[in-house]
C-alpha cells in the first residue's frame, strides 16, 4: 500500500508539474529514462490497489457474512459497513476542496484554485451519490477526478458480497464465479480498447468512459485478488492445503523465492515496456499497442501475488521482513487519507508558484513529488488521528451490534428443536430395534444350548 500510494502520487505530480511547461520545453526536455517512465506509468498503481483491496475484502468479508449468515439483509449489512467506512471521509475532503481550498493561494495563479472549485458546483452530486466514475462531466468540469477508484471500489465491492455468498453456499461456485468475472472483466477491456481503437498512451474520452473507469473493466484485477484472499483464508482458518497456493509456498520455500523474483520482473516488465514505444514507436502496432491496457493491469496483478503473497506464509523471509518495517506499517495506514488530500496538497503547492517552471527536467518533477509526498503525509495523519480513527471506532462498534443480533437468525432458533427431536427419535427407534434382534438371537443361541443338552443326556442314557 505505501509503495502504491507513493507511485500514485509521483504520477499525479508530474501531472501537476506539466501544466506549468509550454509544450515546446516539454518535448525538447523530455528523456524517456526509467525513471521518468516510472512516473509515467503511475496509473497502474491503481490496479495495485485493486488486487490488495479484492484480497482484503474476501479475507474479512468471509466471517462477517459467516456470523450473519448467507443472506441479503447480511449482504446489505456488509455494504452498508463499506459505505460508512468510505463515504464520510470522501465528503470531508469534498467540503475542503469544494468551499475552503479556493482560499488557500498567494501566488500569481490562485485564479486555478478558484476554478477547480467551482467544477464541484455541476458535478459535486455524483460524488456525493458515489457515481462519479459513471456519469463524466462532459465539460462541464470534473470534480476531484482522482477519487473515481473510491466510487469503484464500493460499486465492486457490491459484486463482492454476492461472489462470497455464493462461495459459502458451494465452494465450486464462488471459485467458478470470481474467476468467470476476472475474465470477463479481461475480455471486455480487450474488446473495447481494439474495437474502439483505444490506444495506450492516448487517453481521451473513450479511454475513460469504455476502460478506465469502467467497473465490469477494471474489476479483473480485483478479484484476482479475491481469490487468492478466499485461499489465504481457506489456508490459514481451514487449514485447507490441496490444490493451495500459500500451501505450495510454505512446502517449497526456495521456489517461493524464484516467484518472487519472477513478480519483481514482471513489474518491471509492465512499468518500462512502454519505453519501447517512446523510442521505438514505429514497431508498435494500433491493435497491439490498444491490447496493453488490459495485459499490463494483469502485469500488475500478477506482482502482487508473485513478489507479496508469495512471502506471507514464509517465517522467515527477507521480503516480508522489508514490507513488514514499522515506516511501511505506519504509512500504510495512512494511505486512505494520503489518498484523498495528495492531490489537493499538490494543487495547493504548485498554484502558489510565481511564475511558469523554466529549465524542466526530471529532476523538478522528482523534487515537487518529495515536497508534495510529505506534506500529504503530514496532513494525512492528522486526518488519521483526527477523523478516521474515531470514525473508524464508531462504525465498527455500530455495525458490531448489528451482527451481534444476527449470529442465529430467529428461524434457525425455532427449527432446531423439532430436528433435534426427529433425530433423537430415529436414534431410539434405531436402539430399539438392536435391542429386540440381540433378544432375539439370545433366545434362538439358549434353545439351541438347550436341545444340545438333551441330545447328550439321551445319548448318555443309551451308552
Amino acid at each position: 500500500r505505501t509503495f502504491a500510494m507513493l507511485w500514485v502520487c509521483l504520477y499525479h505530480a508530474k501531472g501537476q508539474v506539466e501544466h506549468f511547461v509550454d509544450n515546446e520545453q516539454y518535448e525538447e526536455s523530455f528523456n524517456p529514462s526509467f525513471s521518468r517512465v516510472l512516473a509515467d506509468q503511475g496509473a497502474l498503481a491503481v490496479d495495485l490497489f485493486f488486487t490488495m483491496g479484492g484480497f482484503f475484502g474476501a479475507l474479512m468479508l468471509i466471517p462477517r457474512i459467516q456470523k450473519g449468515g448467507s443472506n441479503i439483509k447480511s449482504y446489505l449489512h456488509s455494504i452498508q459497513h463499506r459505505f460508512l467506512r468510505i463515504w464520510p471521509m470522501i465528503m470531508m475532503s469534498l467540503l475542503f476542496y469544494w468551499f475552503v481550498m479556493e482560499y488557500i493561494n498567494k501566488g500569481m495563479f490562485w485564479w486555478r484554485l478558484d476554478a477547480l472549485s467551482k467544477e464541484c458546483d455541476a458535478v459535486g452530486w455524483t460524488k456525493i451519490l458515489m457515481i462519479d466514475n459513471l456519469v463524466l462531466g462532459d465539460g462541464k468540469g470534473y470534480c476531484m477526478l482522482w477519487q473515481w477508484y473510491l466510487a469503484a471500489d464500493i460499486q465492486i465491492y457490491c459484486i463482492l458480497t454476492v461472489v462470497i455468498g455464493f462461495y459459502l453456499k458451494n465452494r465450486k461456485r464462488g471459485y467458478f464465479l470470481a474467476l468467470f468475472l476476472v475474465i470477463q472483466g479481461f475480455a471486455l477491456g480487450l474488446f473495447n480498447t481494439i474495437f474502439f481503437n483505444i490506444r495506450y498512451w492516448d487517453g481521451g474520452t473513450y479511454y475513460f468512459r469504455l476502460f478506465y473507469f469502467l467497473p465490469p473493466v477494471r474489476w479483473t484485477t480485483f478479484f484476482i485478488g479475491v481469490i487468492f484472499g478466499i485461499m489465504y483464508f481457506e489456508y490459514k482458518k481451514l487449514k485447507m492445503t490441496r490444490y493451495n497456493f500459500f500451501a505450495f509456498c510454505e512446502e517449497h520455500p526456495r521456489i517461493s523465492y524464484l516467484l518472487a523474483a519472477l513478480g519483481l520482473g514482471i513489474f518491471l516488465f509492465g512499468a518500462g515496456f512502454i519505453r519501447s514505444y517512446q523510442v521505438h514507436p514505429e514497431i508498435w502496432s494500433d491493435e497491439f499497442r490498444s491490447a496493453w491496457n488490459p495485459l499490463n493491469r494483469i502485469c500488475m496483478a500478477s506482482t502482487v501475488v508473485l513478489l507479496v503473497m508469495s512471502q506471507l506464509i514464509q517465517k522467515k523471509s527477507w521480503i516480508k521482513s522489508f514490507f513488514n518495517l514499522r515506516l511501511f506499517q505506519i504509512c500504510g495506514k495512512l494511505s486512505y487519507a494520503f489518498y484523498l488530500y495528495h492531490e489537493i496538497m499538490g494543487s495547493i503547492l504548485i498554484n502558489n508558484q510565481t511564475d511558469f517552471i523554466k529549465d524542466y527536467n526530471n529532476g523538478i518533477i522528482f523534487t515537487f513529488w518529495v515536497k508534495m509526498a510529505l506534506i500529504t503525509i503530514a496532513v494525512a495523519l492528522v486526518v488519521h488521528l483526527t477523523i478516521e480513527k474515531p470514525l473508524l471506532a464508531i462504525v465498527n462498534r455500530f455495525t458490531s451490534k448489528t451482527e451481534s443480533k444476527k449470529v442465529i437468525p430467529p428461524l434457525q432458533q425455532q427449527q432446531a428443536p423439532p430436528k433435534l427431536e426427529e433425530s433423537s427419535e430415529k436414534l431410539m427407534a434405531k436402539a430399539n430395534i438392536n435391542e429386540r434382534s440381540n433378544i432375539n438371537c439370545n433366545g434362538n443361541n439358549n434353545d439351541d444350548n438347550k436341545n444340545n443338552t438333551n441330545n447328550n443326556d439321551e445319548n448318555s442314557k443309551k451308552n
